[in-house]
């Protein structure tokens, strides 16, 4: 379902407005395609794995971990069964790294903490944007709100990219300004690709984030 504007009419059963731009979006997602901001006050993702689980669950279907039961310092009966972005309970845990393979129509995304490995590259024209992305906004998440890293170096080495991948790019990004210590950007971009030269410039000044631009030649993989 796309997102839109709210306007005057009522809004449908299956969607939720987005606290944070507005728009409406999939009560499904738990995050929204358009800012990439969270949708719902509790987490929704299992914090071992990071795919999505059911408020109900007490295990997580994907890697069979049990999941938190509540807030740390609030342990009751009644407590959620997951707790807010900032409880203890999550960010006591670090994600496990994410290694995704590239494909023709997906790009390939590292994010591993330990080895200080942050990078996107590729092609990014998936059919389902917000469902291949949604854990990787979670883990990003979890990395803001830990901040483990004094300097951090994200890599973006994107070939091509579609709209709604552009606007979750611009999630990401928006997510790391939070961090207090210091991010540096690594933007690469074709040298006669104007238009991705020009995003990255649009993205540094909306961030205010430290962006070093890298003109290269880009050789994109031919389709199999």
């Amino acid at each position: 379902m796309a997102n839109q504007n709210i306007g005057n009419g009522d809004i449908e059963d299956d969607v939720i407005v987005c606290s944070s731009c507005g728009r409406q979006a999939d009560s499904n997602l738990n995050f929204c395609t358009y800012c990439g901001s969270r949708l719902h006050d509790y987490l929704l993702l299992c914090p071992y794995c990071w795919h999505k689980v059911d408020i109900d669950d007490n295990y997580c279907g994907i890697c069979g971990k049990a999941l938190p039961t509540g807030n740390a310092k609030k342990s009751s009966s009644s407590s959620p069964k997951f707790v807010p972005a900032n409880s203890p309970v999550i960010t006591a845990v670090y994600p496990e790294p994410i290694n995704l393979t590239g494909t023709v129509k997906t790009p390939k995304i590292v994010l591993d903490i330990e080895k200080e490995v942050f990078e996107f590259s590729g092609k990014s024209v998936p059919e389902d944007a917000a469902k291949f992305y949604e854990p990787v906004l979670a883990w990003i998440d979890a990395f803001v709100q830990d901040q483990p890293l004094q300097k951090s170096i994200v890599t973006f080495r994107l070939g091509y990219f579609n709209t709604t991948t552009s606007k979750i790019i611009l999630g990401i990004v928006q997510k790391l300004a939070k961090i207090k210590k210091d991010v540096i950007i690594k933007w690469y971009y074709a040298e006669e690709d104007e238009e991705m030269q020009e995003y990255g410039e649009v993205l540094e000044e909306i961030t205010r984030l430290k962006f070093e631009m890298y003109p290269t030649a880009y050789e994109e993989e031919e389709e199999e």
